[in-house]
């Protein structure tokens, strides 16, 4: 009787201690492995032949992005069979015109905030293809950047998804012809292209200035000084990527200028010494920037173009880095 009981308290005590354990027993954690991530987003362009997009280009494109437009509108009706409707925005002023809608095509550089972001720190010749919120984004800081955007949107989705055949067939036979069909147009996020251009420089400073701080200042005066500076900037463009301000020298003052020809801010002793065949290239450190002046007479224009294009910012073959933290002089 007394092992009874012993062998009935040792039952009871173990059982005691195990409701113990369970009440100090710690909660399992939480599973660490993430679910999974959300789906990329997917743009219905066009369905079964009809429109859900329209495409918005800036009332000031020029002719390479209204070519791009053009072509996107085409291709659009001829594979798929939609009629894509185009409209403007307008990048310097509101204009009551201007109504934004959730589904935009943002061709070449326009007052959206989707493809101000799409475009933020691209240079001249990068382009982008892709979605940026509810809007597909088919641009590029250049025109050009924005003409090759359309092709491979046109080569790599509105060409792959539709048929042309199909299409003429079922408007021909209004429907009615079995081999006829209208097609419907996708773009999903994960497709999203940033192709970067080809420039001589990833990096070209003067006294820790990036390049794209420098304006180009030309006389106000009749002569070949626009000329120059446009030619100079359009060089410039192609070889680092960044397009700068050209401007008359009555109009811009900046701490960081190109001065091409006698300008108003160009030493009169300079101006003065240059013979028909002299030319100058000279960077000077100033107090709140650089100037960089371009001076040459009336037979020197080439000479002075060329002058820049080898001694000072010559084009190479593979990027380079370059950092300009000294004054210079070149002359003839």
């Amino acid at each position: 009787m007394k092992k009874t009981r012993i062998i009935a308290f040792l039952l009871a005590t173990l059982m005691v201690c195990s409701l113990l354990l369970v009440s100090c027993k710690k909660d399992t954690p939480a599973d660490p492995t993430p679910g999974p991530e959300a789906e990329n987003k997917e743009l219905l362009l066009v369905k079964e032949g009809v429109a859900k997009y329209v495409i918005v280009r800036d009332y000031l494109a020029g002719g390479e992005v209204l070519q791009a437009v053009e072509r996107i509108v085409e291709a659009i009706k001829t594979f798929t069979g939609a009629d894509v409707e185009v409209k403007e925005c307008y990048s310097d002023r509101e204009d009551e015109n201007d109504v934004v809608t959730e589904n935009e095509i943002l061709v070449g550089k326009t007052n959206r905030p989707e493809s101000i972001a799409a475009l933020a720190n691209k240079r001249c010749n990068d382009w982008v293809l892709g979605v940026y919120g509810n809007k597909l984004v088919v641009a590029s800081p250049s025109d050009n950047g924005t003409l090759l955007a359309a092709t491979e949107f046109l080569n790599a989705f509105v060409y792959e998804q539709g048929n042309k055949y199909s299409v003429k067939k079922y408007i021909e036979s209004n429907g009615k012809d079995p081999e006829g069909a209208l097609f419907s147009l996708v773009f999903n996020e994960s497709k999203n292209r940033v192709n970067p251009g080809t420039y001589s420089y990833n990096l070209f400073e003067v006294f820790g200035a990036r390049i794209d701080s420098f304006v180009i200042i030309h006389t106000n005066n009749l002569g070949s000084s626009e000329k120059v500076a446009q030619k100079l900037g359009n060089y410039i463009s192609k070889e680092t990527g960044f397009a700068l301000d050209v401007k008359k020298d009555t109009r811009c003052h900046a701490d960081y200028e190109i001065l091409v020809g006698p300008t108003t801010r160009t030493e009169k002793e300079l101006c003065e010494q240059m013979g028909d065949d002299d030319w100058l290239i000279r960077l000077r450190q100033t107090e709140n920037g650089a100037q960089i002046v371009v001076l040459y007479g009336k037979n020197a224009e080439d000479a002075v173009y060329t002058a820049f294009t080898k001694k000072v910012m010559p084009a190479s073959k593979t990027p380079i880095e370059t950092s300009i933290t000294a004054e210079f002089e070149y002359k003839n």
